[in-house]
């Protein structure tokens, strides 16, 4: 079964499952986190749980490898443009976004670290986590250093360096 089969399946009970502990991540992560006017990317938006706290953003994009974990996201009433696609290719322009956001998508993604240079390609603030048990959180470390604890997740934030030339 794939990732994508996988999350379709569990869509209806997405939120029952895992909602709380999103909310819980959301919390951890929220005072690194100011969207108001500007262009925001969520990276595996899900159902919508963190979408829902980035509506302030001026343009909101929410992208997912599931169609039916959308679906339910926009019957939620998140509003944002809703893209299909995966996080190793991500279909925008270089630096077409403010923030960059993924919470708990990297563990599910054959590549994490391509996942992390697509969503730096895009963007000038990333804030990513993943599960901090597994080999995919090992070779994250090993390329980014620690990252900080919430929970079961481990997050990171990474931010554009400017050049004072």
């Amino acid at each position: 079964m794939s990732i994508k089969e996988y999350y379709d399946g569990i869509s209806p009970g997405y939120d029952e499952l895992y909602g709380e502990e999103q909310e819980e991540k959301w919390k951890a992560i929220r005072g690194y986190i100011r969207v108001k006017g500007k262009s925001v990317l969520e990276v595996g938006c899900g159902t919508g749980i963190i979408s829902e706290k980035l509506q302030r953003a001026s343009r909101l994009v929410c992208l997912d490898l599931s169609e039916e974990m959308i679906k339910i996201a926009k019957r939620k009433g998140v509003r944002g443009k809703f893209v299909i696609s995966n996080a190793e290719e991500l279909p925008f322009k270089d630096k077409e976004f403010d923030i960059v956001i993924s919470v708990t998508v990297l563990q599910d993604v054959k590549r994490p670290l391509k996942a992390i240079e697509e969503m730096k390609r895009v963007g000038n603030r990333i804030i990513f986590s993943l599960l901090a048990k597994g080999k995919k959180a090992g070779k994250v470390r090993k390329e980014y250093g620690k990252g900080m604890l919430a929970g079961k997740d481990e997050f990171w934030i990474l931010e554009e360096e400017v050049n004072p030339e």
